[in-house]
Parts: C-alpha cells; sequence; structure tokens
C-alpha cells in the first residue's frame, strides 16, 4: 500500500515509539508539534506536486514522554514507470541540542536586554518569569517572597500560559505536599510527576488543581536563609532535563543580582535625597 512507511529500529526510538508501529501519514502527521504540522504539510505536499526532492526541519512530540525533540532531514519522491509519484524516501537527524542550545542563548540574550531596559525589580522580575514560560513552554513562571516560620509563598504576579490561572496571592506550602523541607535547607525541588513523587503524591490533587503537576522550585536564599523562590509549573507531567534546570538556575541568579543592584541604588537615592532634606 502507498500509504506505509517501512522505518528503522532508530526511526521508532526516536518518535518512542514501539518497532513495526505501523507507520502511514496519519501517525506522521499526529507526531509532529502543532504548531509545524501545517507547514511540513505543505512542505509535503508541495514536494509532491513538483516532484523534486525537498529538505524539511519540524519538532516532533515523543509518543513516549511528550518531549520535544527537532528533526531536519532530506527526502526524494520516487516516480513510477508512468511518471505519478509512487513512494518517499528520506532520512531524518535528531537536531535538538544544537536547537535547545541556541535557544537557551537566545532567551539570555533576551534577559540581558530586559535587565538594561527595566528599571522597576518586579517588572524585571515579570519579565524573567515571562523568558523561562516561553522559552522551556511550561504553564506558569513565577517569583515569591517566602516566609519560612509560616512556611508561605506571597506571589505579586505570575506569568501563565494561556488559559493558566495565576496564583498570585498567599499559598501555604504544607497544603501542596512536603518539600517545604527541601526548600528551607535550600535546595531545589523538582519532580516530574507530583502523583509518583513521594512528597507530592498525598496531595497530587492539590497540586493538579493549581497546574502544577509537574514543578521546580528553585530557592533564592541570603545570609539568613531563603528568603524567595523562582518556581516554574506545568499542568502535565513532565521531565525537567538537566540543561534546563542548568538555564533556570542562571536566569535566577542573573535576575536576582539585577534586583539586588536596583534595590541597593533605589536605597542610595533615597539616602541622598534624605540628606539632601536635611541640610
Amino acid at each position: 500500500a502507498k500509504d506505509h512507511a517501512v522505518c528503522s529500529p532508530e526511526y521508532y526510538a526516536l518518535f518512542g515509539l514501539p518497532a513495526g508501529t505501523p507507520m502511514n501519514r496519519a501517525t506522521w502527521i499526529a507526531a509532529i508539534h502543532p504548531d509545524d504540522r501545517a507547514r511540513a504539510i505543505e512542505t509535503l505536499e508541495r514536494a509532491i506536486a513538483e516532484r523534486v526532492p525537498f529538505d524539511y526541519e519540524y519538532r516532533i512530540l515523543r509518543a513516549d514522554t511528550g518531549q520535544v525533540r527537532w528533526l531536519t532531514g532530506r527526502a526524494a519522491i520516487v516516480l513510477d514507470a508512468a511518471g505519478e509519484p509512487e513512494r518517499l524516501v528520506g532520512g531524518n537527524i535528531d537536531i535538538t541540542p544544537v536547537k535547545q542550545a541556541d535557544i537557551r542563548q537566545r532567551a539570555l540574550i533576551e534577559l540581558s536586554d530586559c535587565i538594561r531596559d527595566l528599571e522597576d525589580p518586579a517588572d524585571l522580575a515579570y519579565a524573567a518569569a515571562e523568558i523561562l514560560g516561553r522559552t522551556l513552554g511550561v504553564s506558569r513562571v513565577g517569583y515569591g517572597a517566602v516566609d519560612p516560620v509560616a512556611e508561605t509563598i506571597t506571589i505579586e504576579r505570575d506569568w501563565n500560559a494561556p488559559g493558566i490561572q495565576s496564583l498570585a496571592g498567599v499559598l501555604h506550602f504544607r497544603d501542596y505536599g512536603s518539600y517545604i523541607e527541601d526548600l528551607k535547607r535550600g535546595e531545589t525541588v523538582v519532580f516530574a510527576d507530583a502523583e509518583t513523587d513521594p512528597r507530592t503524591a498525598a496531595t497530587a490533587d492539590a497540586l493538579k488543581s493549581i497546574s502544577a503537576r509537574a514543578v521546580v522550585n528553585m530557592p533564592v536564599s541570603e545570609r539568613h536563609g531563603v528568603v524567595a523562590l523562582l518556581y516554574l509549573n506545568h499542568a502535565e507531567a513532565r521531565d525537567w532535563p538537566a540543561e534546563e534546570l542548568a538555564l533556570i538556575r542562571e536566569v535566577a541568579e542573573r535576575t536576582r543580582t539585577a534586583i539586588a543592584r536596583r534595590e541597593v541604588e533605589e536605597e542610595l537615592r533615597s539616602l541622598a535625597a534624605s540628606l539632601e532634606t536635611k541640610i
């Protein structure tokens, strides 16, 4: 049958599918990231109509983990004796590491621009949250002040993907699990699925109700302990690869340094104004 693909074991592994899974146009289209699907189909149909080899680049969502992978490749149209398209021959290359490195670098450049241009600490914190949210494709990113004694976080403003509700307000950590103990020690809390992590299994429904089934909580500590928290939430289970955690940490450190500098500058301005008044 024409609507059938013969695939290598590496192809199945790349797409996160069991070897031997029937592959056809429908299963290929379903695997492509929704934002790239129309363009990929257009590229294929144009190549078939024009009977020419074609290059492509698009993202897929692995069937087993939902992880995004970037593919590039080249394919050629093979014609039958009548000159009609008979089959497609091609190959893929996984360029995910290269694409991710480029995306992370662009995120840090964008953050540098915000640090240069934004004066208000609250605006800067929100800009950093938005950059992380868009870059990593998560549901929510925010920054809040932590009271380790009351075990609360106070959130003034957070970035939320379309359809995700803000967490602005005061939240009690114990309502969502026992990981406040880790945060008090200054440890970053990471879990891919609230339902399976022992710290959150009993409170998974509460976390899912706030679109936080997968979480990164990165504490910001000063001399007297934890004072703030950079948090990333995702409504579905997802892994947090080491390169993502490294980006989150770098954004957190750069943002905290910039905010601290602005706070010192504001204190100096206030002090100078006070001295001028006294003189």
